[in-house]
């Protein structure tokens, strides 16, 4: 009886030995957790959850590198300028019990993800510094950017991609939405399957490309890469170096051709209409492939010239333009 006794005293010993480190260390992390917030640690965690609440909002202090990723499943993603010193994410969620809704903090860096299932959505708006780089995805909604003075990338399945008074590096696509960019300046890269990408006011270097649409371009200076599978291209009021070109639009100029640059428009099956403003001094070499007519409405020293085929220099010649044309007209005026 007394060994049977003793032997459970060990085993309850033991078990309860067990049971007290487990739970101490179940405090110890409790406390670690609780320490690595309190102490502003570098990593800030808000655990992915669902939940009935239709709002969140969830503001951090950043300092002279802010950052902010967010990827949502279907949504708009939205910034906003705000202080100097930090960063506020708010989200509104439709059908929320079916939204994973993850706020992530690593020093400076903020990161959204929004899983969204069953018909549901979140929109998300992040307030932020004006020197905030921003990496922004979302698979069905629209990507809008404003006076950011930084780089970065932004992505949409099938919403629009806006961008204003956007000052730095920037790629992107979207799969079916429309591209718009006002007043940005820097490098930017971006296309759109179907969509139409329209620009106003912008300097720097662009390359764009439509599968399908349009591109407009206006009152701007740089170097441009456009490109249309099947779409009207068009730059006006605009002046630098050009490469435009459609797979069976048109491709319409006007403006004024950089010294010392080299200038390609194309087009398969469009006409070409080139308007140089300002003083022309621009070598030409234009040719038809196929059918269409070649005129040239400035005065030129001409080397070769027939009905589809014109070779020539206007004034200097300090710029140089490559036209070609499967099937269409080309104008020079």
């Amino acid at each position: 009886m007394s060994m049977s006794k003793n032997r459970t005293n060990l085993i309850g010993g033991l078990f309860g030995t067990r049971l007290r480190r487990a739970a101490a260390l179940t405090v110890m992390g409790s406390l670690a957790a609780i320490s690595l917030v309190a102490c502003g640690s570098s990593v800030q965690v808000d655990v992915g959850h669902y939940s009935d609440e239709p709002n969140r909002a969830d503001m951090f202090g950043v300092g002279s590198n802010p950052a902010v990723n967010a990827e949502i499943g279907n949504g708009d993603i939205e910034l906003v300028l705000g202080a100097a010193d930090s960063i506020t994410v708010t989200a509104e969620l439709k059908k929320p019990e079916s939204v994973e809704y993850i706020v992530t903090r690593d020093g400076d860096t903020i990161t959204v993800i929004a899983k969204t299932r069953n018909g549901s959505k979140a929109d998300v708006t992040v307030t932020v510094p004006v020197n905030t780089t921003f990496s922004l995805t979302t698979g069905s909604g629209d990507v809008d950017v404003p006076a950011v003075n930084a780089s970065g990338h932004v992505s949409s399945g099938s919403g629009s991609l806006t961008l204003v008074n956007t000052d730095g590096d920037v790629t992107g696509s979207t799969g079916s939405g429309n591209v718009k960019l006002t007043g940005a300046s820097g490098t930017f890269k971006l296309s759109t399957g179907s969509g139409n990408i329209d620009m106003t006011g912008v300097s720097g270097t662009f390359n764009q490309s439509t599968g399908s649409g349009s591109i407009t371009l206006r009152d701007s200076t740089g170097s441009f890469s456009l490109s249309s599978g099947s779409g009207n291209v068009k730059a006006r009021e605009s002046d630098g170096s050009f490469g435009l070109s459609s797979g069976s639009g048109d491709v319409e100029f006007q403006g004024e051709l950089a010294l010392g640059s080299e200038n390609n428009f194309s087009s398969g099956s469009g006409s070409v209409t080139a308007k140089l403003t300002g003083s022309p001094s621009v070598d030409l070499d234009l040719e038809i492939e196929q059918k269409g007519k070649v005129r040239v409405d400035l005065t030129a020293t001409v080397r070769e010239q027939s009905e589809h085929r014109f070779a020539g220099t206007v004034g200097g010649g300090d710029a140089a333009l490559t036209v070609r044309v499967g099937d269409g007209d080309i104008v020079v005026e």
